[in-house]
């Protein structure tokens, strides 16, 4: 008996291909949507926990973590910005820059300690030679300190630093204080000085910034 070694005929295997395209075509937008909302998503989630993290930290200590000594006093409020791992976005606002970087980099300080593990895991002040739960340095809850709060200083989705506009935390401020992601084109656009009245209750994100207001 003779065997049948028919195989895919040259339009048969075209048409299979051109199926394959089609569907290619129409699920390729989709999973990029897919993975462009799950970094918002992420990015969202992040700065709430930050934020929820600093509630905790105040709650516990009494103050925020802005200080460059103790004891925590409004003299020595010195945090413009506190920062998580990453690179440095990019700022369409000059008042992020406080001076200290040329270029429009985003401002952090870290040689004195303005990123958040200083305070959040290492349990120090800004200038690290002291720790919060030391009960000399006249702290309103001295010993209370109940860190590390996090462990985890990750960028955001676009590996950039989360950024926390600490100026807002220091004693007496008007202005806002809340935790910033540049957002997928790593540019802050939102104003760092954001005045904080019975004319202006909510902060305004600028571009694609995602935000959330701690104070």
């Amino acid at each position: 008996m003779k065997k049948n070694n028919k195989g895919f005929s040259l339009i048969e295997i075209v048409v299979v291909l051109a199926i394959m395209g089609v569907i290619a075509a129409f699920l390729t937008p989709m999973l990029f949507n897919y993975m462009s909302d799950s970094k918002l998503r992420r990015a969202q989630n992040d700065v709430s926990q930050i934020a929820g993290v600093i509630g905790s930290f105040n709650t516990d200590a009494g103050v925020y973590p802005v200080y460059s000594a103790l004891p925590c006093s409004r003299t020595n409020a010195t945090a413009v910005v506190l920062v998580t791992s990453g690179i440095n976005a990019e700022s369409s606002d000059s008042a992020w820059n406080d001076g200290n970087t040329a270029g429009g980099s985003a401002w952090t300080d870290n040689a004195t300690g303005s990123l958040l593990k200083t305070h959040f895991e290492d349990g120090k002040v800004s200038g690290g030679a002291s720790f919060y739960n030391d009960s000399t340095n006249g702290l309103k809850n001295p010993n209370k300190w109940k860190g590390p709060y996090m462990s985890d200083f990750k960028a955001d989705p676009w590996g950039n630093k989360y950024y926390v506009s600490a100026e807002g935390l220091w004693p007496g401020s008007s202005k806002a204080a809340f935790v910033l992601s540049a957002g997928p084109n790593a540019t802050i656009e939102t104003s760092l000085s954001q005045i904080i009245g019975t004319n202006t209750p909510s902060i305004s994100v600028g571009g694609d910034d995602i935000a959330f207001r701690i104070k």
